[in-house]
């Protein structure tokens, strides 16, 4: 609802296709003010809004500087009647944001101390939740709603990346939830950057480290642990359960390279057509 809420802070706004496509004049006239009620966009500190446009089967992202909120709050009170579900798609899309931002060429110092802390708060947190069961979370909302808004902070600037251009066909076609849809095609990137031939990559190396620091596990342990520990807290789906199939994947694959460069931008290295078609292939069953 925040992403909705920036457009109407704009004075030109309809068609919004138009506004999305760079048809339609960007301009701000009116105060924003932004409240997040879930613990997982960010977006009371970013410059972007998102869409999902049916007719397209995919979602579109509009950024820039006039979507910035004039004075963003946050209240964890208004997290308390959040259904579980709906905290685990939020929470886990906040992890993203904050490993996504970690790996992208344009992170920074000063973006990774907000994306590294934002995806260890959330990691001891799934931990608690893990042993504790779901009302757990009730003792920790303030904590994933100040991950939240660090790791917006993080992707604000150093951007996301594949994940999320992958998970946007998917979430447009079938209306999967942002976090879910992220959270389906979160694995099979990371492992096609850990296989990626020829290709050490420092980041994700750094990462990795923090990561089992906090998951009490070696480095090559992680995306293992990873698994297990996002599996406690949200069951993830095959992208065949979603109701894709290979033909879809490589419509989706094209649709990724076409619509999404501004997040494609920001892997560590360049994806092709073959790589993305790779990824979906090893989360269609």
């Amino acid at each position: 609802m925040l992403d909705i809420s920036k457009l109407f802070a704009l004075k030109y706004v309809h068609p919004v296709e138009e506004l999305y496509d760079g048809k339609l004049p960007v301009e701000k006239d009116k105060e924003l003010v932004l409240i997040p009620t879930t613990c997982g966009t960010g977006s009371e500190v970013t410059n972007i809004s998102i869409l999902a446009f049916q007719k397209r089967n995919t979602k579109m992202g509009l950024a820039t500087d006039k979507l910035y909120a004039d004075k963003a709050v946050l209240i964890p009170e208004f997290l308390g009647n959040l259904p579980f579900r709906f905290f685990a798609t939020s929470s886990v899309d906040a992890f993203i944001h904050g490993v996504e931002s970690s790996l992208s060429p344009k992170a920074t110092p000063y973006t990774e101390l907000y994306g590294y802390k934002a995806v260890e708060i959330i990691l001891k947190g799934y931990q608690m939740i893990a042993r504790e069961g779901e009302q757990a979370r009730n003792r920790i909302l303030k904590e994933f709603l100040i991950a939240s808004n660090f790791a917006g902070l993080a992707f604000g600037t150093a951007g996301c990346g594949p994940v999320h251009a992958l998970s946007y066909p998917l979430g447009g076609t079938f209306h999967v939830a942002h976090g879910e849809a992220n959270y389906a095609v979160f694995s099979g990137v990371m492992e096609h950057y850990q296989k990626k031939a020829g290709v050490r990559l420092e980041s994700l190396e750094r990462l990795k480290a923090h990561m089992a620091s906090v998951l009490d596990c070696k480095e090559e342990q992680v995306l293992e642990e990873l698994e297990t520990l996002l599996g406690a807290v949200i069951r993830k789906k095959s992208l065949k359960e979603y109701g894709a199939d290979q033909e879809m994947l490589k419509v989706w694959s094209q649709s990724v390279l076409d619509t999404q460069q501004r997040l494609m931008k920001n892997s560590p290295f360049e994806l092709g057509y073959e790589d993305v078609l790779h990824i979906y292939q090893s989360l269609f069953e």
